[in-house]
């Protein structure tokens, strides 16, 4: 925008001012099939509208002005079409809406799942290698079975967020998608950085999400170690109910299993909105956006309303800070008591493992009597 401007001292008085910014319009256009999309042979027609503009005289205005529309529509037609069939426009928009939007949902589930597996295998901070990360990320896009080919798949990469004091692997990954030249005319870096912040959000989402499913599996299966004790001796089965009352005890299994309810409802409802009302709102205004535009600036104009639209609609933007800052400690919190929640459960494991070693040890001595 800043390269091409009107200079109104030069506009001459039988040039209007909506004739001269549709001129400016069809400059910019070729320029940007030449430079841009090194197409030099754009359009056909263009020798027989030299010609028209040739034999035009003094005081054909309208004549002229037809022949500005003829050659604006042609133009607009000629680069929009090539950005969308040669350039894969539309295709870049829908892998940022389900790799970057979390649009595909068991790639997201993949991704969280491979990367859980790394962070209990030790790997909790951002030293944690670059190319393991890059690994884990084409495995989730192999596994998520999406008909995108290797072109679109091989755009989604890795981005590590500067670390900070007791920061994990969560909390500094991130995705990015790379774009190239015509199309970062459009998806411009700085609207790349838009999506990444709601990549951020969305994120926090998830693994909020996983932590708490997590801990009420684990919590779950340890509460129901004393139904064993069905199936045990008399004294195997004292011992089972005084392990079971003890789980129950250390889980505090109602107040847990409330809690958890409260904060998994809260959740859910979260991403419910983000994912529809934000989300598939907010592409469905785009897809119309993008087929109704004409022109080279009426498509980047759709595509930043688009983006902003979902900042906007999901409390992201400088105005809506606050409430940011208050959901993100929100999720401190979720992830806090997950992590409590983890260390009750490591020491009642502890202990289920001491009376089964101990019934083990019995079973031995009444073997050998």
């Amino acid at each position: 925008e800043e390269k091409y401007r009107l200079r109104a001292a030069m506009r001459p008085s039988f040039i209007s001012e909506p004739l001269a910014r549709q001129i400016l319009l069809i400059g910019k256009s070729i320029n940007f099939l030449r430079k841009s999309c090194h197409q030099v042979q754009y359009v056909s027609g263009t020798e027989a509208s030299a010609r028209r503009i040739r034999s035009l005289r003094y005081g054909e205005w309208d004549a002229l002005e037809d022949l500005v529309s003829e050659s604006a529509g042609r133009t607009n037609k000629a680069l929009v079409t090539l950005l969308f069939e040669r350039f894969r426009f539309k295709a870049h928009c829908e892998a940022i809406r389900r790799y970057l939007l979390f649009g595909q949902g068991d790639f997201s589930r993949h991704l969280l799942d491979l990367l859980g597996d790394r962070f209990r295998s030790g790997a909790r901070t951002a030293a944690a290698a670059h190319h393991s990360l890059t690994g884990i990320v084409e495995t989730a896009l192999r596994a998520s079975g999406g008909s995108d080919d290797s072109d679109v798949r091989d755009r989604v990469h890795v981005s590590t967020m500067e670390a900070t004091a007791g920061d994990d692997l969560f909390s500094v990954f991130s995705l990015e998608y790379k774009v190239d030249p015509p199309v970062s005319s459009v998806i411009t870096e700085r609207a790349m950085r838009k999506y990444k912040r709601v990549f951020n959000f969305l994120w926090g989402i998830k693994r909020v999400e996983q932590a708490l499913n997590s801990i009420w599996r684990r919590a779950s299966a340890l509460a129901q170690v004393g139904t064993h004790a069905v199936l045990a001796g008399e004294a195997d089965r004292a011992a089972y109910r005084e392990l079971q009352a003890f789980t129950l005890r250390a889980l505090s299994k109602g107040l847990f299993a409330s809690m958890n309810q409260q904060m998994q409802h809260l959740v859910t409802n979260l991403q419910y909105y983000i994912m529809f009302e934000v989300l598939e709102h907010s592409w469905s205004a785009f897809l119309e956006a993008m087929d109704a535009a004409e022109d080279l600036d009426a498509l980047i104009a759709a595509h930043q309303a688009y983006v902003d639209r979902i900042l906007e609609r999901a409390l992201l933007t400088e105005a809506y800070e606050p409430a940011r800052r208050q959901m993100d400690r929100v999720f401190k919190s979720i992830l806090d008591y997950c992590d409590v929640q983890a260390q009750v459960c490591t020491q009642v494991e502890r202990q289920v493992a001491r009376v089964h070693s101990q019934g083990r040890e019995k079973e031995r001595r009444d073997a050998e009597r």
